[in-house]
């Protein structure tokens, strides 16, 4: 099969695609290379087409492909597409695959990044991606719903927090669990508020254990925060994402509006957590929480935590 660019299929190509396509039978001979060069193309040709009637054909190899190849092919896969997308080569539905039929929370969630930072907007309204993947986060089609929602708060942008906050009722606890792990080490004031909120109007008794998952999101928010260039301590940024992400790197993708270290966010947030304290029963995790943050159990921020 020729291995031409995505965006300059021949006749010959497109040919082989679908009659390939046609035989499913025949995937499972494929080897690991000829099947990643197969899925590339068939999703490049679907993202130029957008034909419908390729759906479920492109759906059932994705599936095959899942399950054969590794989760690092696949986000370089995923990344080839978003290059394609991004120097208008292939549509967004281009990505749909990678959100829609993968079962990693890695895939999902960087496929669910790069969905809503390429959504075109639709009259004019900023949120236009966002509300898409929260549509689809509403309806039985995603494999990972917890990919998509994990995806979607990373991005830290206090709109898309608003949201999701609807939707944390539909949140099973296998995927809440998902969400706490989902962790890029890029940390916003918006996603812990987020958590915060959730921890506020969640029973540690009745619901222990998505009591303990959020628990556990907000250590590793903490504790794993990442340091920007120069800069020595962690960061949590409160910041806005530009929706869609400038083209050629003319402008930033995220307009910072102020940078906390985790010490200066725990003095922040500190009141909030004591009061979550005071109230908690049985297994106390607070405490861990507070660590996590510089903050003392008397509510006090103490010095930066040894890292």
């Amino acid at each position: 099969m020729s291995t031409s660019s995505p965006g300059s299929h021949n006749l010959e190509t497109v040919t082989a695609v679908r009659e390939l396509l046609d035989n499913p039978a025949s995937w499972p001979n494929l080897t690991s290379a000829d099947l990643q060069t197969f899925v590339h193309h068939t999703i490049a040709i679907y993202g130029v087409s957008n034909d419908p009637f390729l759906i479920r054909r492109v759906q059932s190899l994705y599936e095959h492909y899942r399950s054969r190849i590794s989760e690092p092919d696949r986000l370089e896969l995923l990344s080839t597409m978003v290059d394609n997308v991004s120097n208008g080569s292939v549509s967004l539905n281009a990505l749909l695959p990678f959100l829609l039929r993968d079962d990693s929370p890695a895939v999902v969630s960087t496929a669910t990044i790069d969905f809503v930072s390429l959504h075109p907007l639709e009259s004019g309204d900023p949120l236009t991606g966002p509300k898409a993947a929260t549509a689809i986060l509403r309806r039985d089609l995603p494999r990972n719903r917890a990919g998509i929602f994990a995806g979607l708060l990373q991005l830290g942008d206090r709109r898309v927090c608003d949201l999701l906050g609807p939707l944390r009722s539909e949140i099973k606890d296998g995927d809440l669990s998902d969400i706490a792990r989902n962790f890029s080490g890029f940390a916003f004031t918006a996603a812990v508020d987020f958590f915060l909120d959730w921890l506020e109007i969640t029973s540690d008794t009745a619901n222990s254990a998505r009591f303990a998952y959020l628990c556990a999101a907000m250590v590793r928010i903490g504790h794993d925060a990442l340091s920007y260039p120069d800069e020595g301590e962690p960061s949590i940024v409160e910041g806005e994402r530009m929706f869609p992400v400038p083209k050629g790197g003319e402008g930033p993708a995220v307009r910072i509006i102020r940078k906390y270290t985790v010490r200066e966010f725990g003095s922040v947030i500190a009141p909030r957590l004591r009061a979550l304290g005071d109230r908690e029963h049985g297994d106390r995790l607070i405490p861990a929480v507070m660590e996590a943050w510089g903050v003392n159990h008397n509510g006090s921020v103490s010095g930066p935590r040894p890292r």
